[in-house]
């Protein structure tokens, strides 16, 4: 029978080896946006070295907001025992919905490509960190507009974007409303 102090040499085990593994199997750096694969959604942040993540966390005292910080990588994995790195340095065009085909069409697509991924910066991981940290404490928190993958993107890239919102609102039907229209006479 295991009492509670054999569970918790158990989890400090196994903590240690998270650790382990994040120090000596150089899978995750400086600088890099991680992410964690929740139930129904991704969550973000920037790793900052030494075990801490910077990240959209719980809700500041008071004002009951989420908020920026910069807390240890359990905190940020909150339970659960997988990452994933998004690499930045290599993009790749999502599949636009169908267009007709032509010939001014296609340089259209081409050239709107080329002009996107062209002004596309790639932060060093020191400007990266940098970046997250002069964001450290806000709590503008929007699941539309500013969450927490809009902050690790923008903070390793300058744009501000949710592929996991993009991907929502293809799905989400669109209403329509019948609008009457009065005149007045």
């Amino acid at each position: 029978m295991t009492n509670k102090f054999d569970i918790f040499n158990i989890i400090k085990g196994i903590n240690n080896k998270l650790h382990e593994h994040f120090s000596t199997h150089g899978s995750i750096k400086f600088g890099d946006i991680i992410g964690v694969s929740k139930i129904f959604y991704e969550h973000y942040g920037i790793y900052t070295g030494n075990h801490m993540v910077i990240h959209y966390t719980k809700p500041a005292p008071l004002t009951r907001k989420l908020i920026i910080r910069k807390t240890p990588i359990e905190n940020f994995l909150n339970g659960f025992t997988t990452y994933f790195i998004l690499d930045c340095e290599y993009n790749y065009p999502e599949k636009s919905k169908p267009i007709l085909y032509n010939e001014k069409n296609l340089k259209n697509m081409i050239n709107a490509y080329l002009d996107f991924y062209r002004n596309i910066k790639i932060y060093s991981p020191e400007e990266t960190v940098q970046r997250a940290e002069s964001r450290l404490y806000e709590e503008e928190y929007n699941l539309f507009t500013n969450n927490c993958e809009h902050f690790a993107i923008w903070c390793k890239t300058g744009i501000s974007k949710s592929y996991q919102i993009e991907r929502f609102l293809e799905l989400v039907p669109r209403i329509h409303c019948n609008v009457n229209t009065i005149q007045l006479k």
